[in-house]
């Protein structure tokens, strides 16, 4: 089963556009540097939220600036009345701090969530929760009985997940999504002891190490689930003949980080 997500965030689209109308939003997109993927993931951006009536603006910095220049820019779109939601594209110029800057952002405005005072979860991994909801529980009842007290609203309690990195955007807010539905967690890194035999194991896999086909078929078992979170596809093509569901790349969490950034904003905004 393919876990689409372009067809999933066009659905989320439809209901976005009808409550972000009439409230004329503005978001601000700090882009430093030309990074060709960077370039195009803040495109997709600024058209996705076009599309639902949101003013995307996107604010270039060269990269050769001093950090001080990018908080800057961050402190102006804080104190700018005009700009509802703010964000800064990752990955940053080594030279610069992306913990120091994504936690300048002003948590009212911080649509990504990655500022650790923010309201909101990290967007990717709000775009993963949702991919996981729609799969476990795709045509979830008009009116759902209340979930006990501290469950989650996947049903993952108890299940194998294995999160391959261990990152701020991702890896580690994963984790903890993870765990909040009950489900039995290990991170796998760079220093991890025998990760495939961790991996074989795994009643689901979330991958975000960038590195791409990282995980090979002879990695997992028969009838995982594959969320591949990696800008390059973390995930070999080969493997998806043994998943029961996977997601791919590109078409996977990438429109789901960008709805759900948008969600986010007019959340905040209500």
């Amino acid at each position: 089963m393919i876990l689409c997500g372009t067809t999933l965030s066009d659905k989320m689209a439809v209901d976005l556009r009808v409550r972000a109308t009439g409230r004329n939003l503005r978001m601000a997109i700090i882009l430093v540097g030309e990074d060709v993927r960077s370039v195009r993931y803040v495109s997709a951006k600024q058209k996705r939220a076009a599309e639902i009536g949101v003013v995307c603006d996107i604010i270039k910095i060269d990269e050769n600036v001093p950090e001080s220049e990018v908080l800057e820019v961050v402190n102006r779109m804080n104190g700018d009345k005009n700009v509802h939601g703010v964000m800064v594209q990752l990955p940053l110029p080594n030279h610069m701090c992306a913990r120091k800057i994504c936690a300048a952002v002003c948590p009212d405005k911080d649509i990504d969530g990655l500022n650790p005072a923010s309201k909101f979860m990290p967007a990717t991994v709000r775009g993963i929760e949702i991919i996981l909801e729609n799969y476990y529980n795709p045509h979830p009842p008009a009116k759902p009985a209340p979930a006990p007290k501290g469950a989650g609203k996947i049903p993952l309690q108890g299940k194998n997940v294995i999160v391959v990195g261990r990152g701020m955007t991702v890896g580690a807010p994963a984790k903890e999504m993870l765990r909040a539905h009950g489900a039995d967690v290990s991170v796998i890194h760079t220093k991890t002891e025998n990760p495939r035999e961790i991996m074989q194991s795994a009643d689901l896999i979330i991958s975000a190490a960038g590195i791409k086909n990282l995980i090979k078929p002879d990695d997992i078992k028969d009838g995982v689930v594959l969320i591949d979170a990696g800008t390059f596809g973390d995930v070999h093509p080969d493997c998806y003949k043994k998943a029961a569901a996977y997601t791919p790349v590109p078409g996977g969490v990438g429109p789901m980080t960008i709805i759900s950034l948008l969600d986010n904003l007019v959340i905040s905004n209500q």
